[in-house]
C-alpha cells in the first residue's frame, strides 16, 4: 500500500500548474493592457473637464484691465502644425481676495496644460499653480465685435476692447475639448 506521492508525480503536478498560470497570464496580459489604457484616458478626460470648468469661471470673473495691465491677452504660437498658445486674464479669483493676474500656458519642459495665479498685491508672492496633465495643442482665439476671429488680442498699446467671445481648444494623445465662453465684462444680459 502506498502513502503519498512519488517526487515525480509531485514535479509534474507543478509543471503543468506552471503551465495554466502562463497560458492564464498570457490570455489576461491585453486585457489589463486595455483596462490601464482606458483608466489613462479617463483620468485625462476628467482633467481636462476640470481645466475647462476653471477656465471658464476665470472667463466669468474677468474684471476691466486696471492700469496698464489688460484685462485679457492672447498670445498665438503655432509652430510645426501645433499650438502653444498663452492666455493671461486679470479676474477676481475665489483665491485672492484682490484681483488676480491668471495665465494659462503649456509648459514646455512637460508638455502639461498649467494654470498660475497671483494677486495682484503679490505680485513676488509664489503663484498658485495647477497642472492639468499632458496636452498635444492649446489653442485660444478671441472674436470681437466685429464678429472676426483673432488669434492675437489684447497686446500691450492696443485699445482697451474686450471681446465678445473666447474660443479654447485643447487636444490630447486621446481626445480634444472646445470650449466657448462669452466675455460679459461691461455688457448687458
Amino acid at each position: 500500500m502506498r502513502r503519498g506521492f512519488t517526487l515525480l508525480e509531485v514535479l509534474l503536478a507543478i509543471a503543468i500548474t506552471a503551465v495554466v498560470a502562463w497560458l492564464a497570464a498570457q490570455a489576461l496580459a491585453p486585457a489589463m493592457k486595455g483596462w490601464r489604457s482606458w483608466q489613462k484616458a479617463q483620468q485625462a478626460q476628467t482633467e481636462l473637464l476640470l481645466a475647462g470648468l476653471l477656465l471658464r469661471r476665470d472667463l466669468a470673473l474677468l474684471s476691466p484691465g486696471a492700469g496698464q495691465t489688460p484685462a485679457l491677452v492672447i498670445e498665438n504660437d503655432s509652430r510645426a502644425g501645433r499650438e502653444f498658445d498663452r492666455l493671461r486674464l486679470l479676474a477676481a479669483t475665489d483665491e485672492f481676495a484682490e484681483l488676480a493676474r491668471v495665465r494659462w500656458y503649456v509648459d514646455e519642459r512637460t508638455g502639461e496644460l498649467v494654470r498660475e495665479s497671483v494677486g495682484m498685491m503679490h505680485a513676488r508672492a509664489a503663484a498658485l499653480e495647477m497642472r492639468f496633465g499632458k496636452v498635444a495643442s492649446f489653442s485660444v482665439r478671441a472674436r470681437g465685435e466685429d464678429g472676426r476671429w483673432q488669434d492675437n488680442w489684447g497686446a500691450l498699446g492696443a485699445p482697451r476692447v474686450l471681446p465678445e467671445l473666447v474660443e479654447v481648444k485643447v487636444k490630447t494623445g486621446q481626445a480634444q475639448m472646445r470650449w466657448l465662453a462669452p466675455v460679459l465684462v461691461e455688457r448687458e444680459l
